[in-house]
């Protein structure tokens, strides 16, 4: 199964950002246009002063969201970068499945290896619930259910 690409979230954050400086333009332009004098009135100075107040304001919030959008295009990168750690995903092999306990025979089936041996969860977990996701016709009681209940059934006979 391929990994899940993840999306890139910045769609919200550049549209914040775009808002922001969108509405900062017309404040200072409002603000210059209204800045007094010495022939002005009282309230150019509270035009200019609100205006300015919103302008530096939008620009602030401008600033802010480019930078939570730089962070997770950031994140984004080092997110979809190719791991080389010792961390990397892999396939158990027939050693790992074995140590583990998935071939003892006890435990619910939880279907086939390769070589066709059955796989189960080992006892020693005490698993309480199980899911099972297939599409319709995909084998969900003939490869789960029904070994599971016949196992079961000699199982409590041991």
């Amino acid at each position: 199964m391929p990994a899940q690409a993840i999306s890139r979230p910045t769609k919200q954050y550049c549209y914040k950002a775009n808002s922001q400086f969108f509405l900062a333009v017309p404040a200072a332009y409002v603000s210059y246009w209204f800045m007094p004098n010495q022939y002005s009135e009282g309230y150019t100075w509270l035009i200019c002063g609100v205006a300015g107040f919103i302008a530096v304001r939008c620009i602030i919030g401008g600033l802010i969201a480019f930078h939570h959008d730089y962070r997770l295009n950031y994140k984004y990168e080092i997110a979809q970068a190719p791991s080389n750690t010792a961390h990397d995903a892999r396939f158990a092999t027939t050693a790992e499945i074995e140590a583990a306990g998935c071939y003892d025979g006890i435990g619910r089936v939880i279907g086939i290896d390769l070589d066709g041996r059955p796989l189960f969860i080992p006892h020693r977990l005490r698993p309480a619930f199980s899911k099972i996701t297939a599409g319709t016709g995909g084998g969900k009681t003939s490869s789960f259910c029904i070994p599971s209940c016949i196992l079961s059934l000699f199982s409590a006979w041991d």
